[in-house]
Parts: structure tokens; sequence; C-alpha cells
């Protein structure tokens, strides 16, 4: 049986941990790096409104069996990326000024959790229950509206060619 996605996943993190790869990197010490496991996308149905979330649960379950065996505290949750947004935000991802992959992802999983006792009205419990479903994608686009940033213009660029009359 060929392992997908999740299963991959794991099986590259025991990898890691194991110092599967210390001939590419020698001096990798497994107690002090962050693993971030992500999945790109290609499909805009993965950014349907509590796939992440669904993902998630089943990655945790996976990484609890792995940590019978190895040290998992260093292992982030799983992240589900379109394609899209990595290739729309890859200048400033590259520039990493404003904007670090690694601390997007950061702050999108401490976005999801909420706690319900604390929240103060029926009005804020539905907010924070619709963003602990949102997609990683919906956070980014909001992240950077945020901070005001624009477009590359090479995307803007091709969206001209495609649809001069539009713009």
């Amino acid at each position: 049986m060929q392992k997908k996605a999740i299963h991959q996943l794991i099986e590259n993190i025991k990898r890691i941990l194991e110092l599967h790869y210390t001939e590419c990197d020698a001096d990798y010490n497994p107690n002090f790096i962050r693993i971030f496991p992500i999945i790109v996308v290609h499909d805009r149905q993965f950014d349907s409104i509590g796939v992440n979330k669904l993902l998630s649960m089943w990655f945790s379950d996976e990484l609890t069996v792995l940590g019978r065996t190895c040290n998992v505290k260093n292992v982030q949750e799983l992240t589900v990326i379109n394609i899209d947004t990595l290739l729309l935000y890859q200048e400033a991802f590259k520039n990493r000024s404003d904007c670090k992959l690694e601390q997007i992802i950061t702050d999108y999983h401490q976005n999801l959790y909420f706690d319900p006792r604390r929240c103060r009205n029926q009005r804020e419990f539905d907010m924070r229950t619709k963003n602990s479903l949102r997609s990683f994608s919906d956070f980014a686009h909001a992240t950077f509206d945020k901070i005001n940033l624009k477009m590359p213009s090479y995307i803007m660029n091709y969206v001209r060619e495609l649809f001069p009359q539009s713009l």
C-alpha cells in the first residue's frame, strides 16, 4: 500500500527525528529544530471551511502514535496551503521582512483555537467558531490585507494581459 499525504508527513517526520538525513546534514539536532508539516494543494476545494481542521485532527492522531517512540514536541500543527497562495505571496515570503511564512502559520494556528468560556456573548462565540474553521489561504489573505501588502506587479501584468477590458 502506498502512503499518501498525512502518512507521508508522519513517515518523513519520523525520519527527521531518527536522524535519517545525517548524510546530507550532519549537524542537525532533532531537539532544536521546528518542523512545520505542510500539505500543498492545487484544488480550491481544500480551502473549504473546516478541511484544515479535519486533516489536522487526523494528523494529530497519527502524531500521537509517533510520539510513543519519538520526541514530537517540536512538530507544529499541520497546515494545508493552496499553491496559489504560495505563488501570490512568494515575494513577501522570500524577502522575509513583514511576512515570514512560519510566523503566519503560527499566527494562523493560534487564531484557530479559543476557549468558548471566555467569549463575552453569542456573537463573539459565533465569530470565533467561524474563524476556527477558516482555511490558511483565507487567513493569509486577511493578514496581507491588514499590512496593506500590494499584489506583485508581475501578477497584475498577467491579469491585465488576460482581461484587458476589466482593469
